[in-house]
């Protein structure tokens, strides 16, 4: 999973546009957005691309290419990308709501609810928060990388509960590192404030909005249906049966995959949420999330345009996918980008590209 600041094929082609609401979108926009999607999976070689253009009212969504370098098989509009990172955005949005509900505060500690890990825990971790372990300020140290995991034992890989005990007996990291093992305890906190554990919290919040998900990189599930991630270093696809995997103890932190549609529903709530459109969280608390810390909220990363219009944003990457989201919700859209492979060149042209389409979709 990356930081989020400073994260000659058959070609086959599924454009789809969804019309929610009154708004409607004239064809331009979807035009555009095709050929300019089309132009850059090609000059990049990237296997399988989607991206959507989210506003309040409509998501025009793209996707193009095959399930894996050599494939023949087109993708589906059921077809799931690993989000890697941009999971805690979600796992920050699931905390709000029980905040909202009064079940925890941002200010609750951790030893708090975990008083048993007071006497092993590093004095540094004494009081740290929730909100501490959502914007990256409880100095945890960071399992950014895979050889950080080889160090745990076997009961820390099992549970998060032994998992936490172990991390906070390290030393302390740097101020503001950021951490995937931070985001493990985060919701370790909200599987003790619900009485829920994690993983069932989600798929009950997810259910009742009819979003389709799933945990680990997708084609593990259905080799046939969604893509495979592609290793950055040789471009090689990773089969279903390869034994890269992330621990589900830090699956909080980015290890999340959902179809196109389903994730730009969840922009486009964030969106409304912003403009006090949407009743799943208030706005103080969408506005807080995104925006309320600098440069990283809850969740997301932030900075401010000329004349202060507001850019939240988060990449995720656990090596073999990539994807990118951009909030500009003073100008009212997102922007998202997915494809199955992370090598250094596709993902330093992201900016050009994202630009691009901001310059052919803004009007």
């Amino acid at each position: 999973m990356k930081t989020a600041y400073p994260f000659h094929f058959t070609p086959f082609c599924l454009a789809v546009v969804l019309l929610l609401g009154n708004g409607l979108f004239a064809q331009t926009p979807k035009a555009s957005l095709d050929s300019l999607c089309e132009q850059f999976r090609q000059a990049h070689q990237i296997p399988a691309l989607a991206v959507a253009w989210v506003t309040e009212n409509n998501l025009v969504l793209h996707q193009s290419g095959v399930l894996y370098k050599g494939s023949v098989q087109p993708l589906t509009d059921a077809s799931m990308f690993h989000l890697g990172s941009n999971t805690k955005a979600i796992t920050a949005w699931l905390a709000l709501k029980l905040v909202e509900t009064q079940k925890i505060n941002l200010d609750t500690r951790f030893l708090s609810l975990f008083p048993e890990m007071m006497s092993t825990a590093d004095t540094a971790y004494h009081h740290i928060s929730l909100q501490d372990l959502l914007a990256h300020k409880a100095r945890i140290q960071p399992y950014t990388a895979g050889l950080a995991f080889l160090k745990l034992p076997e009961e820390a890989r099992q549970t998060r509960q032994a998992f936490a005990a172990f991390v906070l007996q390290e030393p302390p990291a740097a101020p503001d590192t950021y951490s995937n093992a931070g985001y493990a305890l985060a919701a370790l906190m909200l599987e003790k404030a619900s009485g829920m554990n994690y993983e069932a919290l989600l798929a009950h919040t997810f259910n009742t909005l009819n979003w389709r998900y799933t945990w680990g990189f997708p084609n593990k599930l259905d080799s046939q249906v969604h893509p495979w991630g592609h290793w950055p270093a040789d471009g090689n696809p990773t089969a279903p049966d390869h034994l890269y995997a992330l621990l589900p103890v830090v699956a909080p932190a980015g290890d999340l995959a959902m179809p196109l549609a389903d994730y730009a529903r969840f922009i486009q709530q964030n969106l409304l949420g912003l403009d006090d459109k949407d009743d799943y969280l208030s706005r103080a608390h969408y506005t807080y999330q995104h925006y309320g810390l600098s440069p990283y909220s809850l969740g997301w990363a932030n900075f401010l345009l000329e004349h202060d219009s507001r850019v939240s944003f988060h990449n995720g990457s656990a090596g073999t996918f990539f994807c990118q989201t951009y909030l500009y919700p003073d100008e009212g859209f997102g922007i998202i980008i997915m494809f199955n492979e992370a090598a250094s060149q596709q993902i330093q042209a992201l900016e050009n590209f994202r630009e691009a389409l901001i310059h052919a979709l803004y009007r």
